[in-house]
C-alpha cells in the first residue's frame, strides 16, 4: 500500500498485509510519526513514486504475536502522542499511575486546553485505564468521552488539541514481566540518580563489550567517544562527560546509564530543547545498538562492540 507523509509529503510505500484497521508510521525522510487509516474509497498515489519504505512503529495486526518487526518492539504498554504541539513524544508505561497534564506531570502536553493534571493512566490487574481527573475539557477513547475506561491495544486518546494513541506490544504475560523488569530498572535508575548526587559512585561496564557514541551530524562530526564507565552526561558544560559544542544543546543535557550487558537507558535532564530517539521525543527509553539519538543540532548513533 502507498500512503503520503504529512509533514513531507514524500509518498512512501508499506506493507498492507500488516495491519486491520490502522497502523502507525514513520517517514523516514523528516522521520514525521503519523497513523494510517485506509479508505477504500480514497485514491492512492501511484506506486512508481513510492520510493521509500515507512518504518512500521505499532499496529492493531495480531499485538500477542511476533512483534519483531515492529520498530517499538519492546513488550510493554505505551503512549504515543499523534497529533499535538507534543507530536512525536513516545513514553512507555512503567509505573503504576501515569499523570498527563499541562505542568509537573508525568507526560506533559504543551496544550492550553489541557488542564494542569488532566488524566492518568492506572494498571490495575495487568490492564491500563485511564481516568479523568476533573478535567476543564474532559477526557476521550475512540471519539467518546470518558471517566473511566479500560484501554485497548491502538485506542486513541484526545486530551486538549493532543491526540495520543495507546499501543501493547507483547503477550499479556510478556508486558507484565517486561514492565515489572521496566520497574525494577527505573528503581535502580532513580537509587542510582539520588546517589550520585550525593557521591557520584563509578558503574563498571559490563565484561567484553564496548559502548560507543559517533558523532553523525553537528561541529564535531566523525568524532567518536567511547564510554569510559557506565554513567555518562552529555552537553553543552565543560563538565559533561561527552562536551559537545551546540548552543541548542544545554549544559547537562541527556544522560546514558548502562545497567548490565542489554540494559542501557537514555534519560532527558529536563532539558530546554529536548531529547530525541529515532525521531521521536523521550522521557526516558531503552537504548538499542544502532539507535540515533538527537541533542540540539547534533546526532549521535549509540554502537554497541563484543570485544574477543
Amino acid at each position: 500500500m502507498v500512503t503520503r507523509c504529512p509533514g513531507c509529503l514524500t509518498p512512501l510505500r508499506f506493507k498492507e498485509e500488516g495491519f486491520e484497521d490502522k497502523v502507525l508510521l514513520q517517514c523516514p525522510e523528516c522521520l514525521y510519526v503519523f497513523l494510517v487509516r485506509p479508505e477504500p474509497e480514497a485514491k492512492e498515489p501511484a506506486a512508481a513514486e513510492a520510493e521509500d519504505e515507512a518504518t512500521l512503529l505499532a499496529s492493531d495486526f495480531r499485538p500477542e504475536g511476533d512483534i519483531s518487526e515492529f520498530r517499538w518492539n519492546v513488550p510493554g504498554a505505551a503512549l504515543t502522542v499523534i497529533e499535538g504541539k507534543s507530536h512525536g513524544i513516545h513514553v512507555k508505561i512503567t509505573r503504576d499511575k501515569t499523570i498527563i497534564g499541562r505542568e509537573k506531570a508525568d507526560l506533559i502536553l504543551k496544550d492550553p486546553a489541557v488542564s494542569r493534571h488532566h488524566a492518568e493512566i492506572v494498571k490495575q490487574e495487568g490492564k491500563c485505564l485511564i481516568r479523568d481527573l476533573g478535567s476543564t475539557n474532559g477526557s476521550f477513547v475512540n471519539g467518546e468521552r470518558v471517566e473511566e475506561k479500560v484501554l485497548s491495544h491502538m485506542d486513541e486518546i484526545w486530551i486538549g488539541k493532543c491526540r495520543l494513541l495507546y499501543t501493547e506490544l507483547g503477550r499479556r504475560d510478556e508486558i507484565q514481566e517486561e514492565d515489572a523488569t521496566g520497574e525494577r530498572a527505573l528503581m535502580l535508575k532513580e537509587e542510582i540518580t539520588r546517589v550520585s548526587e550525593q557521591q557520584e559512585p563509578e558503574i563498571n561496564l559490563p565484561d567484553k563489550r564496548e559502548f560507543i557514541l559517533e558523532i553523525m551530524a553537528g561541529k564535531r562530526k566523525a568524532r567518536t567517544y567511547k564510554f569510559p564507565r557506565g554513567r555518562i552526561i552529555m552537553g553543552r558544560s565543560e563538565e559533561a562527560d561527552l562536551n559537545l559544542l551546540d548552543e541548542e544543546v544545554s549544559r547537562k543535557h541527556a544522560l546514558i546509564e548502562v545497567f548490565s550487558r542489554d540494559q542501557t537507558f537514555l534519560s532527558d535532564l529536563a532539558s530546554a530543547n529536548g531529547t530525541f530517539l529515532n525521531g521521536v521525543r523521550i522521557k526516558t527509553v531503552r537504548l538499542k545498538h544502532g539507535d540515533l539519538i538527537r541533542l540540539g543540532n547534533t546526532v549521535l548513533k549509540f554502537v554497541i562492540k563484543d570485544l574477543p
